[in-house]
């Protein structure tokens, strides 16, 4: 059994509001054996460039994240990202969680077909470079949502990721 991560969105209008958007992402552990990690500045540049461009959405709408043992990450700081590539209009999302000393880890991806691509070439160099274009190379993407929630516990974002 494929172990998944349950991820809902909150809609960001009165009409939105009504349906909320669910994903449920293939965990880490089920495509690669070494985790896949990048550094605390790929956020800022991300959010420099969402700052002069309005096809990146920096919006507090995570409404639900659920680990694969159906464990609440409520108060951790973990990040959604959604992206549509313009090549092929293929859809793309990751779940980031912040690491204590810095940078962020995939948590999760989807969708499944994407998963199977990376599982079967053991290629972890796809995601990254997806991750990196993010911060990089806006044009290739239709649209990038950066989606969070500021935590009770650390009060700031993004707070540290406490596995």
């Amino acid at each position: 059994m494929t172990a998944t991560w349950t991820v809902i969105l909150e809609g960001t209008t009165k009409e939105e509001a009504r349906e909320a958007l669910t994903f449920e992402m293939v965990d880490h552990k089920e495509f690669t054996l070494t985790p896949i990690a990048i550094k605390e500045d790929w956020l800022d540049a991300v959010l420099s460039i969402a700052a002069t461009t309005e096809k990146y959405r920096v919006k507090s709408v995570l409404k639900t994240v659920l680990g694969p043992q159906q464990e609440n990450f409520k108060n951790r700081n973990v990040l959604f990202v959604y992206v549509l590539l313009k090549k092929n209009a293929i859809p793309l999302a990751f779940l980031l969680g912040a690491l204590k000393d810095s940078g962020y880890m995939v948590l999760s991806l989807w969708p499944p077909q994407f998963v199977g691509i990376v599982r079967q070439h053991h290629d972890k160099e796809t995601v990254l470079s997806i991750l990196i274009q993010i911060a990089k190379n806006p044009e290739i993407f239709e649209f990038i949502n950066i989606c969070y929630w500021v935590t009770r516990e650390h009060g700031a974002f993004p707070p540290p990721y406490a596995a």
